[in-house]
């Protein structure tokens, strides 16, 4: 019943894209943006539908009582749902969209403290908090080019499968197949073969997928980290790829004195093809970073050796310190390179 979110998924982004061009829920080219012409918005409804789908099969099966922690994070999914829905229709100022974050971050504190109380919870709530709204807005912000946020998701949503069923916990790694299958079924359309973007998930799809890929993680860590802290590594590990590019933009942003909120074609997907690589070479290798970052996290844990929990997050470090660097080399289309139309 489970895999139905697949083509459910993709049976609702086909439709929301009919159902956009009627209501002219189009996103017009820009200057700042990376797409070439009118694309159809809230791909994100279908996403955020087909994982709910997952997640209520599982519901029905935890009993209202069952598991707290991840019906804090389904309800708090919700929540930030419609405030990047609101976002897409008419963009939201900073504050109130900080203040609906902070809204929907706070069922899901609730529900893990209610399952899993314990002093060491309540001391780290202030860093889970920042976790989840930092990874929520990276999330966001990797939406910038076709494939790359949803293929990301798929990625991460699939080791913390692979994880949760290794470790014996059926309920997160079932969820965390439903955001794979979700992803994938939008995919179809935000990254067909051979032709443009016929639909963008919007802030109501990225928030959402970074939303509930952050809770997710916290839920499936915090036991561990308790028993042994250094897997407290291990979560930015898996989350490499989307904190890189935060980070990347944001000190580039700050050296050019430019507001971290501004859009612009500056991410590591757009100097990725300002270095020569096609847009769909930019999102593949990205995606391929975030598989080979995410296995690694996997393959350290599985050892159980501390030297090689510091020494995978030290290399990870240094070598996208160095990505980092060679990429703020580019900072504009070189000659010869022309944008394809895409997003």
């Amino acid at each position: 019943m489970l895999l139905l979110s697949l083509p459910l998924a993709a049976l609702l982004t086909w439709a929301m894209i009919g159902l956009s061009h009627r209501k002219g829920w189009l996103v017009e080219p820009r200057k700042d943006r990376w797409h070439q012409q009118p694309t159809a918005l809230f791909g994100g409804v279908a996403i955020f539908v087909a994982t709910l789908y997952g997640a209520g099969l599982l519901v029905e099966r935890w009993g209202v009582e069952g598991r707290l922690d991840l019906l804090g994070l389904l309800f708090g999914a919700s929540t930030i749902f419609l405030v990047g829905w609101l976002d897409d229709r008419r963009p939201m100022n900073p504050q109130a969209k900080f203040v609906g974050q902070m809204m929907a971050i706070t069922p899901f504190l609730m529900g893990v403290g209610l399952q899993r109380m314990s002093e060491g919870f309540m001391i780290a709530i202030p860093l889970v908090f920042l976790w989840m709204l930092g990874i929520s807005n990276a999330f966001n912000l990797l939406d910038n080019m076709d494939g790359l946020s949803a293929g990301v998701s798929a990625v991460v949503a699939g080791v913390l499968a692979g994880r949760a069923m290794l470790l014996g916990d059926p309920d997160v790694a079932s969820l965390a197949l439903s955001v794979v299958l979700a992803c994938l079924g939008f995919l179809w359309f935000n990254c067909p073969p051979g032709r443009p973007a016929r639909i963008f998930m919007g802030d109501c799809g990225s928030l959402f997928l970074g939303y509930m890929l952050a809770g997710l993680v916290t839920v499936g860590f915090w036991g561990n980290v308790r028993g042994a802290p250094q897997t407290a590594f291990l979560p930015p590990l898996i989350m490499a790829v989307p904190i890189f590019d935060t980070l990347l933009v944001i000190v580039r942003r700050r050296r050019e004195g430019r507001a971290i909120s501004q859009g612009g074609r500056d991410h590591s997907s757009h100097r990725l093809v300002y270095a020569g690589f096609s847009e769909r070479g930019a999102v593949l290798s990205l995606v391929v970073l975030a598989a080979f970052t995410g296995g690694a996290a996997l393959l350290v844990e599985r050892s159980g050796s501390r030297v090689w929990f510091g020494v995978a997050f030290a290399v990870a470090a240094m070598g996208l310190g160095c990505l980092g660097v060679w990429l703020s080399r580019f900072s504009s289309q070189p000659r010869g390179v022309t944008l394809s139309q895409t997003a």
